[in-house]
């Protein structure tokens, strides 16, 4: 993982919030310091994890954090151990560790959209394309993708 340096540009996937990096410094627990553009204040370990406990960086450089526009929401099964029963959350973007990041209690898309609140699964899989159906309206799709809704145009 690249280090992180004063002036990087950075995005916190829990926050859903670019700021940027205005110390580094020797200290062993949490070094890293960063002003989001909210005017807040946060402070993160050399990895970028908010927490020694959470034990999965939510800090990433700028080509880091962009999620592809052609990635949708989705429902898919995740938990944290082998043996624990798959859950279904809406996931939101799937890490370079391999880790889902996922809406906290969201079951589905539309429970999604209340809420604010995100987690970090270890293990997670697509729900089978028989079981999965989502529905969305023109303007969601558009949005989603980062365009006009008159540039869209869905075909067959």
């Amino acid at each position: 993982m690249e280090q992180f340096k004063v002036g990087d540009r950075v995005f916190d996937l829990v926050l859903q919030e670019w700021g940027e990096v205005t110390s580094v410094n020797n200290t062993p627990t949490y070094p890293i310091q960063v002003l989001f553009n909210d005017g807040e204040l946060a402070t993160y370990t050399a990895e970028g994890m908010y927490t020694k406990t959470n034990g999965v960086p939510r800090l990433y450089h700028q080509e880091m954090a962009i999620v592809p526009k052609d990635s949708l929401e989705r429902v898919v099964q995740v938990r944290d151990h082998v043996n624990d029963n798959w859950e279904q959350r809406v996931l939101i973007k799937s890490l370079p560790n391999g880790t889902a990041l996922c809406w906290c209690d969201a079951e589905t898309i539309k429970e999604a959209k209340d809420e604010a609140e995100t987690t970090v699964w270890a293990l997670w899989r697509e729900l089978s394309t028989e079981s999965q159906k989502v529905k969305l309206t023109r303007a969601e799709i558009a949005e989603k993708l980062g365009i006009d809704i008159d540039q869209l145009e869905i075909t067959d």
